[in-house]
């Protein structure tokens, strides 16, 4: 038997679309035929997710579990679903991008919107779209098609001031509309993006450093963390350590003020880069890879903890503002938490 495709539609609510639909597609199931639901408004949360009423009823009576992939868009408002999206503040932007199979974002209040998710769940994805879809396609995911999808990738962005950015198609072509209504392309998106937003394209060419103090401006903590940074704190040393630092600056020939100073002249003042630099060619002498700052910092941590110097003093000495950075910050000796095993609790 030949069928083609089925729509049902009707001018009302109430008016028996979904039982139709339900009937037909039992009927039909054994023919390959998939039941599709485009839009759906009036969702409930079931296990923190919002789940359509219409596939909800459908799969209970076909007696199959709940199908996701039957509804694109879920709605929680019970109006119309046009009206649902503007009351809920919903622009549908993101679909079949790599593992995206369709998002919509609403930024948040405060500025900062936050995009967060377990594994494999397509943050990246979405990051991806928008450097996209702002950026063009030399920002073009290598395998931009969702996986399994026949439909091309749909990104629309609407920012604030009116102006709207769509790809869409075969061949994901650009369509900006200017706040007046006038077509435009990516010479007036480039012209937006920097005064609007986070521009996205500039900002994945920078270097570690620019993109953390970007992100820190962008959520207002930049100058409170610039002036912590700039506070002095003690640090403390033994006989001979000390010892070693006078034989040090005692065989200096430069006036520079600073501590500690670059080997060669002009000696300026010794820089993170520099200390990076020796640490790794001391490493290469006795054969020790990946050797860094860092490393020895975490390892005075490590031991400290592991000789029974209390977490609220080892925060003070790293100079953590938070005790759960410190407690990340340590390893755990294991072997320490079998004996404190047999101490405290055996």
């Amino acid at each position: 038997m030949k069928f083609k495709d089925f729509f049902v539609i009707g001018t009302d609510t109430d008016v028996g679309k979904t039982y139709v639909s339900t009937l037909l597609y039992k009927a039909l199931r054994k023919y390959n035929f998939q039941y599709y639901k485009p839009i759906q408004s009036g969702c409930f949360l079931k296990d923190d997710e919002l789940t359509a009423p219409d596939v909800d009823f459908l799969t209970k009576f076909i007696g199959v579990d709940y199908d996701d992939s039957m509804v694109t868009y879920t709605l929680k408002e019970e109006v119309s679903p046009h009206l649902a999206s503007e009351m809920e503040g919903t622009t549908i932007e993101i679909e079949n991008v790599k593992r995206v199979k369709a998002v919509k974002l609403k930024p948040s209040d405060t500025g900062l919107t936050i995009i967060g998710g377990n594994n494999n769940q397509g943050k990246t994805s979405v990051l991806d779209a928008i450097t996209w879809a702002l950026g063009g396609n030399r920002y073009k995911p290598s395998n931009a098609t969702r996986e399994g999808s026949v439909i091309p990738p749909n990104l629309k962005i609407t920012m604030s001031n009116g102006l709207v950015v769509e790809r869409k198609g075969k061949n994901s072509d650009l369509k900006v509309i200017d706040p007046r209504g006038e077509k435009a392309g990516q010479q007036l998106l480039d012209s937006f993006v920097e005064e609007l937003a986070l521009n996205l394209p500039k900002f994945m060419n920078q270097t570690s450093k620019e993109k953390a103090t970007t992100l820190l401006q962008i959520i207002g903590v930049g100058d409170k963390l610039a002036e912590l940074e700039g506070k002095e704190r003690e640090v403390y040393f033994d006989a001979r350590t000390k010892i070693h630092l006078q034989n040090y600056l005692n065989s200096r020939i430069d006036n520079n003020p600073a501590l500690f100073v670059s080997l060669l002249r002009p000696y300026d003042r010794l820089k993170i880069s520099g200390v990076e630099i020796r640490l790794r060619e001391l490493g290469k002498r006795i054969n020790i890879k990946k050797i860094h700052p860092h490393k020895f910092r975490r390892t005075m941590a490590t031991k400290a903890i592991d000789k029974g110097m209390p977490i609220e003093q080892v925060q003070v000495l790293l100079g953590h503002r938070k005790i759960d950075t410190t407690l990340q910050y340590a390893m755990v000796n294991q072997n320490n938490v079998r004996n404190s095993h047999k101490k405290f609790i055996c």
